[in-house]
Order: structure tokens, then sequence, then C-alpha cells
């Protein structure tokens, strides 16, 4: 399996840490990698360690705390990891970018209202 590295500043504090791991799962969209990245570094890229080649951008996680046949609870959570790759995008658009703006002050608004 292809050895690789996620960057980020995971929680704040400007301090740039890297998270190696291997590539656990290949999809058309999407790769599966086993470097346990948090939250705080989903949009990161994922990179070949080998080649430093970015391979996908680290997008996010999921829990399974249930076992889906029997419902049990699982005495330790199964954390999977995505992000999507970025030689699956056919044609980049570009942003518009106060459309982006004002759609990113919108969604600000409705956190700020749930506060």
């Amino acid at each position: 399996m292809t050895r690789v590295v996620v960057a980020g500043n995971a929680e704040g504090g400007g301090v740039i840490n890297t998270i190696k791991g291997k590539i656990v799962g290949l999809g058309p969209q999407l790769v599966e990698v086993d470097a346990p990245f948090s939250a705080g570094q989903q949009w990161e890229p994922d990179r070949a360690f080998e080649t430093g080649k970015v391979i996908g951008v680290a997008t996010y996680l999921t829990i399974k705390k249930y076992d889906a046949a029997t419902k049990e609870v699982l005495k330790a959570p199964v954390v999977r990891r995505f992000g999507y790759r970025l030689d699956s995008v056919k044609t980049w658009q570009p942003v518009n970018w106060p459309a982006f703006y004002a759609q990113a002050a919108e969604v600000q608004a409705i956190g700020d209202a749930d506060g």
C-alpha cells in the first residue's frame, strides 16, 4: 500500500504537524487512509510519502459506535477517514469569490443564531 502524510494545524495553535499512514481503500472519488487526522485537519492535502504528490484532500471521518447487524455497542469505535481524490476531478471551476463570501456569511449567521 502507498504510504501517505497528512499535514495540518489541528486544534489551532499555529503548529504544523504531520500524521503518517497509508491508503487502505480506493474508490472512484474517495481515498480512505488510516492516518489519524482529526476534524481540525480537514481540507489538508493527503500526500504520497515517497513522492510528495498530492493524491487527495482530507475531508471527513466517520465513527461507528454500534455493530450494524446486532445494534450492540462496540467496545472500541470504528473510525474511518476519507479524502476526495484529486485525479477524479475532470475540470476545475473558477470560484465566484463574492458569491462564496456571501454564502459563508449566511452560514456564519445561522451558526451565530444557533449559538
